[in-house]
């Protein structure tokens, strides 16, 4: 109770403060304001009818969003679990978004409708994954944690091809308080009385569940009926208050215990969570109008325009800003390979259902670096530095695209914006240069899956938006050597398994850092000669853009 009653000050201390902040009226003025006197002048109208209503529907949705939480820790004896971390809230945001887009007109009225079945759609999801018979388990988390990502990249996915809506979802989402009201409020404030009568009837069955399912079910709780109202009536409140505000994100808990072990999250939901990325990023690249590329004009068109004016801008020796599923292949003279052309050369009428070979391209790239970047995450340093090395070079690859006189110079696809790249590229290098701070050997952090195959999955998707990923097998040739060290060495074995009765193998370890290590080689020197080999192959990628 003390602490209760210590943190409801400390909320009323923090709003108050906030109510201060930049204002030029005094106490006593805001106080007749908020017992009903109407308000004159711009700042009172201001306080009134803006700020106050925008704290208070703070205070309700961040109290609401608590006590859920800490509603299904209580529900399922796991610690971890918020509806951040079990998936629902980035399902009630997708459910929103999808009426928004799909069906405008019907915002008014089913908003809450929509959230709540996003969230149950979420829910759904993540007990398909852990089961119902693990709820206090990590798995759940781990099931939630990917729900959670899939359903937001889903989300922003379709924000990004309907521009119309594009920047007030994102600001909504975000958590945007400016568009609440005294009407909001008023909407939103039976909702929360709906969780103070949950809040006064559960708490004797909720302290008969921390005995176990089991005990409770002995001593006459329905443990089912139970768990199906707390979350029903959850996800009711929990979808009114995204509704209010998006998605507002409570960090509850950091997770300070895991299970030991080794096998960690079963591989086919790695590659259900490559595919569904390839799905996203390939889907976003073909049908977001603002993915062009400019080609030049033909030869004798440029060279009517030159002999007109020998000081033409290198601009207006292109054409228009064009779709297109035109990509670069290194060290070919016509260095350019069109996706369409894969289903053309059968039919001409078949260059609309290009997106299709777009969209299984991205996948199969995304899938093979990801694994790759993985695969090489063996030894200490040795990802962190391959892949700063990769990054950097895709940024050089990215700034010199998106320029249109280095476009124009080096004979290379101009791709109008691309160098605003650059920027995320760049921190992406910090970010992994001052990770290996603490990678290098021996040690103090490590990356784990979590790490790498983000890390890959990053490099893939850049090098498609920069039109570079044929150049991947050079970039990236760390990654395939310790793809392809696994492959062999997986099927070299098989196949000597079933012909001579005994597996043999073509390495003493893979990945191929490891048969290094088991030949007596130091990590560091195994690590800093692979960096070596990365640099030498990232100036082979460089010198494609004259060598062809």
């Amino acid at each position: 109770m003390i602490r209760a009653f210590l943190l409801v000050n400390a909320f009323l201390f923090t709003a108050v403060c906030y109510l201060q902040i930049d204002s030029s009226l005094s106490i006593s003025t805001q106080l007749s304001i908020i017992s009903g006197q109407e308000a004159q002048g711009f700042d009172e109208i201001d306080w009134g009818f803006s700020r106050l209503p925008r704290l208070v529907m703070a205070l309700l949705v961040g109290s609401v969003m608590g006590c859920i939480g800490s509603v299904i820790q209580q529900l399922t004896l796991n610690p971890l679990l918020s509806p951040v971390t079990l998936g629902t809230s980035s399902g009630a945001w997708l459910g929103l978004i999808v009426l928004a887009i799909f069906w405008p007109q019907g915002q008014t009225e089913f908003q809450v409708f929509a959230a709540m079945s996003g969230a149950a759609l979420a829910l759904g999801f993540v007990l398909l994954i852990s089961g119902v018979r693990n709820l206090s388990g990590l798995s759940l988390i781990l099931s939630g944690m990917a729900v959670n990502l899939l359903f937001g990249a889903i989300t922003t996915a379709l924000i990004l091809l309907n521009d119309q809506y594009a920047r007030n979802l994102f600001i909504w989402g975000a958590g945007d308080l400016s568009q609440n009201g005294w009407d909001k409020v008023q909407w939103f404030w039976p909702h929360c009385l709906l969780l103070l009568t949950i809040l006064a009837f559960a708490g004797k069955p909720l302290t008969l569940l921390r005995l176990g399912q089991a005990a409770a079910a002995a001593r006459g709780l329905n443990v089912v009926w139970l768990f199906v109202t707390l979350i029903i009536s959850g996800l009711w409140i929990l979808s009114s208050a995204i509704t209010m505000v998006g998605i507002i994100g409570f960090i509850d808990d950091y997770i300070k215990k895991f299970k030991n072990d080794k096998d960690g999250l079963k591989g086919r939901f790695k590659i259900l969570g490559q595919v569904g990325l390839g799905v996203i990023v390939g889907t976003t690249l073909y049908f977001n109008n603002d993915v062009t590329i400019k080609e030049k004009l033909p030869t004798a068109q440029q060279q009517e325009l030159i002999a007109e004016n020998p000081n033409i801008a290198p601009a207006k020796l292109f054409e228009d800003e064009i779709k297109s599923t035109k990509t670069t292949i290194p060290f070919v003279k016509g260095n350019e390979f069109d996706y369409a052309s894969l289903i053309t050369w059968i039919s001409p009428s078949l260059k609309p259902y290009a997106w299709i070979i777009f969209i299984l391209a991205a996948i199969f790239i995304i899938t093979a670096v990801s694994n790759g970047a993985n695969l090489t995450d063996g030894i200490d340093g040795l990802a962190a530095g391959t892949s700063a090395i990769i990054v950097l070079t895709l940024g050089i690859f990215a700034w010199v695209s998106g320029n249109i006189i280095f476009s124009d110079y080096l004979n290379i696809m101009y791709i109008p914006r691309v160098e605003e790249i650059t920027i995320y590229i760049a921190a992406f290098v910090g970010a992994l240069i001052g990770f290996l701070w603490y990678n290098t050997y021996p040690a103090q952090v490590f990356m784990g899956d979590t790490g790498s195959l983000t890390i890959g999955g990053i490099i893939a998707v850049i090098a498609i938006a920069v039109r570079k990923e044929w150049l991947i097998p050079l970039l990236c040739g760390i990654f395939l050597a310790e793809n392809l060290s696994v492959m062999l060495q997986v099927s070299y074995f098989k196949y000597t398994k079933k012909k001579f009765g005994e597996g043999k193998r073509i390495f003493k370890m893979s990945p191929l850092h490891h048969h290094y290590q088991k030949s007596g080689y130091h990590e560091s020197k195994i690590v800093t000669r692979f960096w070596i080999v990365g640099i030498l192959l990232a100036i082979l990628s460089i010198v494609t853009l004259k060598i062809r």
